[in-house]
């Protein structure tokens, strides 16, 4: 079995050429996102839309409730997703 002081790193030349092939190793930074697109990304979201439908029919065959409570939940996606 190998001693943790056995094992090695990179070399200054490999860890140069690494470095110039693949990039820094960081995560992908968030663009700020215009809210316009931000909406129309999340409204053009599948799921979403079938909540929409679904209160829609409600709201056509008289269930107000429930058509108002799937609204209110888009609406918390929505912000959600905003904040």
């Amino acid at each position: 079995m190998q001693k943790i002081e056995d094992f090695k790193g990179l070399s200054q030349e490999e860890a140069e050429k690494i470095l110039k092939l693949d990039g820094p190793n960081e995560l992908p930074s968030q663009k700020k996102q215009n809210s316009f697109f931000l909406l129309l990304r999340v409204l053009s979201e599948p799921m979403l839309l079938l909540l929409v439908v679904a209160a829609t029919i409600y709201l056509f065959i008289g269930e107000k409730g429930d058509a108002l409570l799937l609204v209110f939940s888009v609406m918390v996606i929505i912000s959600i997703t905003f904040y």
